[in-house]
């Protein structure tokens, strides 16, 4: 069949169907495919199905998706990836997906039918009118269909009500229940399942299939794809539910031991030397190295949207009671892991996300203990700094070193640096220990180390010195 319509595309004036494609859809032969793969009917169809897909999607130039015929069966398909009887196709899933996310690359207007969701699958109306470049309108309430089973057209309104708001300057429109976002299975969360296969091959190539999708050109497609799919949310729990992994006793030397991770090296198999729950940790940095790469090469409504998320869901909801709890053994776990996360962020955006949320946004020198305008997680950290616990104390200003080094990096649009405040010493002078030592430098004595260390009181001073000898700032 498909050498069939690869040969008839040939014969035929470029942008026409001959009558082989034409029967194809009018018949629904993919509708037919596509249950029977559902079905496993005969055994082992479920494959050749995906396979079919795949090189029809390829090989056949005409445009496809964007016909009711087609793009209904591969959502159909789409909806396995929750199937217990997904996981023996992972091969062909992968590279069906990886067909989806290249012709969506080529033309970003497929996303309104890729990520539609379960709607159409039920036989309800989309919450909003999909159309496609070659003209097509909904199959409902008697608007007009094409004998071909393609949808009318609507091109003052390619993306949608929501992202054409949105693009407007107008209020969003909240999604409403039979929005994507509620539906059970689609191409990202198809991925996102993918990325978490056993077999490395599959969960590589289904990150960088990802990473194709998410760097859309468009402004249009990337605000589509922000408001029409869960990506940001699945992106960000998939980084807490690998952090919740961690084991609670895990050793803060072993964390901090750890070199900086690759998501393209994940899975690989565990040193002779390996101590209890690297595991854990290898995939937790391996996703987080992951995430930042995704907001490097994402449009930049995509990456503000994963990044914001991110920060709601890790940051501030998992580590921070980490780091406010009263357990010394938790505050070491948990500032441990921070100074790692930090040594392992580079995206500026990111980045910039983390600074914030250790410091906060005010500009001004640290205020008074106990003042309403004093930020709760800065605070606290400080307080370690002087903590009961020389461990604790050591770990904290590790840290603040660190910060102190990627500080920089962190600007705003406009280029200024988000902390330039000076240290609340007498008189502004500079806090003994908190110079050039180690290779710890600052600029202004702005920084987030300079900051920390500017709370302490004389008689804490020498405990700053001798953290830095100790190596709190390592070169």
């Amino acid at each position: 069949m498909l050498d069939i319509l690869v040969y008839e595309e040939k014969q035929q004036p470029a942008g026409e169907t001959g009558p082989c494609l034409e029967y194809l859809l009018q018949h629904k032969i993919l509708e037919t495919l596509s249950t029977l793969g559902k079905a496993e009917y005969p055994p082992g169809m479920r494959p050749q199905v995906f396979l079919f897909f795949s090189r029809v999607l390829g090989q056949v130039q005409h445009p496809l998706l964007h016909y009711l015929n087609v793009h209904r069966p591969v959502q159909k398909l789409l909806q396995l990836g929750s199937d217990a009887l997904g996981s023996a196709t992972e091969r062909e899933e992968v590279q069906f997906a990886a067909v989806l996310c290249a012709k969506i690359k080529q033309d970003p207007a497929l996303l309104t039918y890729i990520l539609e969701g379960k709607d159409l699958l039920r036989g309800q109306k989309p919450s909003r009118q999909l159309c496609c470049p070659q003209g097509e309108a909904g199959s409902s309430q008697g608007e007009p269909v094409a004998a071909n089973g393609a949808l009318a057209a609507s091109p003052e309104h390619p993306w949608g009500d929501a992202a054409c708001a949105s693009l407007a300057g107008k209020p969003k429109k909240p999604l409403s229940s039979s929005s994507p976002l509620n539906s059970e299975n689609n191409l990202i969360t198809s991925l996102i399942t993918l990325c978490k296969s056993q077999k490395s091959r599959v969960a590589l190539k289904a990150q960088e299939n990802l990473l194709l999708l998410i760097s859309v050109a468009q402004q249009a497609a990337a605000t589509y794809l922000v408001q029409n799919s869960a990506l940001s949310c699945l992106v960000a729990e998939r980084l807490c539910e690998l952090y919740s992994a961690v084991p609670a006793s895990a050793d803060p030397a072993d964390v901090l031991s750890l070199e900086r991770a690759s998501w393209r090296l994940q899975n690989k198999a565990a040193d002779e030397g390996s101590f209890p729950g690297k595991a854990s940790l290898d995939a937790f940095f391996s996703w987080l190295d992951y995430c930042d790469h995704l907001v490097r090469e994402a449009h930049p409504v995509v990456a503000d949207a994963v990044t914001e998320a991110i920060g709601e869901k890790l940051f501030r909801g998992i580590l921070q009671p980490q780091l406010l709890q009263m357990s010394e053994l938790g505050i070491l776990t948990s500032t441990a892991m921070l100074t790692a996360i930090v040594r392992q962020i580079g995206a500026p955006a990111l980045l910039r996300t983390l600074v914030e949320f250790l410091l906060g946004t005010e500009r001004q020198p640290e205020a008074v203990p106990d003042s309403p305008q004093q930020h709760l997680l800065r605070a606290q950290l400080i307080k370690h700094c002087n903590h009961l616990s020389d461990e604790i104390s050591l770990t904290t200003l590790r840290e603040a070193a660190r910060a102190h080094r990627v500080q920089p990096g962190a600007e705003k649009p406009g280029g200024a640096e988000l902390h330039p405040a000076q240290p609340a010493g007498a008189g502004g002078a500079e806090q003994p220990g908190a110079g050039t030592r180690g290779g710890c430098s600052g600029a202004g004595g702005g920084s987030l180390f300079h900051r920390w260390l500017s709370r302490y009181r004389p008689p804490d001073v020498e405990k700053a010195n001798v953290a830095l000898s100790a190596g709190a700032c390592p070169a």
